[in-house]
């Protein structure tokens, strides 16, 4: 029995040498890792991955400056995983370049680095892209939500990063036409309180500012990359709707957004003009309404109020 237990303890030793060898080199011939974290601390989303790949077929090197500045323990936390992050954007692009700076205690290092940046007055803890002529800074609010002052609550600094990285890589930002002068939904907030603010500051901040404005008389295509019509509770010309199918036709893109408008008779709802336009290619608004019934419901004016799920159902 002794011989027995002592030969299953050799064949256990030698199998498990025999293991790690395998792993070994299996570590060296196929270079993976695995991030098992629940917030994905050790690997990229695969959006950021594509533009970094992208990044890296460049003539234009991206550059970029940490201006760091850790007081507090939940700063000290976020500088860490930022660098941590960058080093992995590094590894999926060798060409983007890193320089970090202290804020404070090499003020004329951080001064030089500022001005080279295009940033006047760096903010502590920021992270600065540039590409070109083009920037873009992130702040440490933007990068990380602090529970102040020991940690941080919520990480969210690739986003951040990927999308100040998109707009340094964008070469020509993409003209956006918010239609108006049908009462559509209002990019300015104040005006309305279904206003779409909120969108206007988001598309701003990826770079995508886009402009307000009549759909006017002069052919749409070559003059708007995108052209969006938002909930309008006046009908559209025949003119008008001309336009937006000749830009259709020729490759242009639309973002038609329609909101349920009750007829005057209460009798279904009421037309826009682009229920027309959208038959033309083959689709059909239908006189339907969808309603969250938890949520959602209709005013005693006829006007449908609150989280709306589907507005107009369209079939093929």
């Amino acid at each position: 029995r002794r011989v027995l237990t002592g030969l299953d303890a050799v064949f256990s030793a030698v199998l498990a040498v025999v293991l790690l060898g395998i792993l070994n080199y299996l570590a060296h011939r196929y270079d993976h890792g695995f991030d098992w974290t629940l917030e994905r601390l050790h690997s990229l989303d695969p959006r950021t991955a594509n533009l970094l790949k992208d990044a890296s077929g460049r003539e234009e090197k991206v550059r970029v400056a940490v201006f760091s500045a850790p007081r507090y323990p939940w700063e000290v936390q976020l500088m860490d995983r930022v660098g941590a992050l960058l080093e992995r954007y590094q590894a999926s692009c060798p060409s983007l370049e890193v320089v970090n700076v202290d804020f404070y205690n090499a003020p004329q290092q951080a001064k030089a680095l500022a001005d080279e940046f295009s940033q006047g007055s760096p903010e502590a803890n920021s992270v600065v892209f540039k590409c070109g002529d083009r920037v873009k800074s992130v702040s440490a609010t933007e990068m990380a939500e602090p529970d102040f002052p020991d940690r941080i609550r919520t990480f969210k600094a690739e986003d951040a990063f990927t999308t100040a990285l998109r707009i340094v890589l964008l070469t020509k930002a993409p003209r956006i036409l918010f239609v108006e002068g049908h009462g559509e939904r209002s990019l300015k907030e104040e005006e309305s309180p279904f206003g779409y603010l909120l969108f206007q500051s988001l598309l701003e901040r990826t770079g995508l500012p886009p402009t307000a404005g009549p759909l006017g008389t002069a052919p749409l295509e070559g003059r708007w990359d995108l052209v969006v019509v938002a909930g309008p509770t006046n009908p559209l010309s025949p003119g008008e709707l001309d336009r937006l199918h000749q830009y259709f036709l020729k490759g242009g893109k639309l973002l038609l957004l329609l909101d349920p408008l009750i007829a005057a008779d209460r009798k279904g709802l009421g037309p826009t003009g682009l229920e027309a336009l959208v038959s033309r290619w083959g689709l059909t608004a239908r006189d339907e309404l969808v309603i969250d019934p938890k949520r959602g419901h209709v005013g005693s004016d006829g006007k449908v109020l609150s989280f709306i799920f589907s507005t107009i159902a369209f079939a093929g």
